[in-house]
Parts: structure tokens; sequence; C-alpha cells
């Protein structure tokens, strides 16, 4: 799945059960996703500032990514994209939605894109093979072998018992 336990350490607040609540109704369609308004910017900021800025961001990146696969949901992908975009954003380390994120672009063949994110997130992942792995895929998808040898060994550097980059590797 998408989420780990742990992912999002939050401490239990009114504004959070408000995000998430607002992210739930995103994942089940109603409200935000019909009219393209994120949980987020609907979300009333009251009260005194009770969390920090980096719970704040990925209390906001949790309720985009949710209004990214509701309208994905939909079958409106492109609208999803631009709250992926500004989740990813908010939370550079989710490393699952930047892989997500990555694999929308190179099905539209815009590899452009789908590099960009995924080497963003790679300088904030450093030690996710995951990302790795993905920036080798893409780049081999798009006939840039020498790219996508570096990005598996770069995997199989990180995490060496990882035999998709391994056999992705010996493939090329």
């Amino acid at each position: 799945g998408v989420f780990k336990p742990g992912m999002f350490h939050l401490r239990a607040s009114a504004r959070d059960l408000a995000v998430a609540v607002a992210a739930v109704l995103c994942i089940v369609g109603t409200g935000c996703a019909s009219t393209h308004t994120s949980a987020a910017a609907r979300t009333p900021l009251v009260g005194p500032a009770n969390l920090s800025l980096a719970e704040e961001n990925r209390a906001r990146a949790l309720a985009e990514y949710a209004t990214g696969i509701s309208l994905e949901i939909q079958g409106e992908l492109d609208a999803g994209l631009d709250y992926y975009q500004r989740s990813i954003q908010l939370d550079p380390h989710n490393t699952p939605l930047a892989i997500r994120l990555a694999q929308i672009y190179a099905a539209k063949h815009d590899i452009t894109n789908a590099v960009s994110v995924l080497d963003s997130s790679a300088r904030s992942n450093p030690t996710d093979a995951g990302v790795s792995y993905w920036l080798g895929f893409v780049y081999h998808s798009d006939n840039q072998n020498e790219k996508a040898l570096t990005a598996f060994r770069q995997s199989l550097k990180i995490e060496p018992a990882n035999l998709i980059a391994l056999g992705a590797l010996l493939e090329i």
C-alpha cells in the first residue's frame, strides 16, 4: 500500500481531525473533488498554532494527495496531477507519490517531468532504492540506457539485495 504505519506523525488535535476528515471525504468523492478545491484549501486554520510547520505541511500534503486520488478515481487525472504536485511539494519525502507521479508522466510520454520528479525525490530521499530504480526504469523506457544503468547501479548501491534492480541492470 501507499501508506505505511507511522508515516504521518501528527499530534491529535481538532485541526488534525478536521484535515483527516476532509481527506477521507475527498477519498470517498464528496465535496472537494467536484469543485476541485482541496481539503487543505477548504480546512480553516482556527485557534492557536499547535502544529509545527513540518506537521502542518504533512497534514496539508495528505489532504492534497487525497484530493488527487479522488480526482484520479473519478477519471480526472489531469486535474489530479495538480494536487499530486502540490502534495509532493509540501512533503518531498513521500516517495510512493513521487514514483506514482513519475509513472503517470512516463505513461503520457512526458519523460522530462518524470525524471524531474524522481531526481527531486532522490535528493530528498537519498537512501530510497525505489526512487533510483524507477529513475532507471524511466530512463530505460526512453532508451537512455547509460543513465538507466547509472540509476540501477545507485539502487543496488543503496539496497544490494534488490533483485528487481539487479534484473533490470542485467537486462540492459
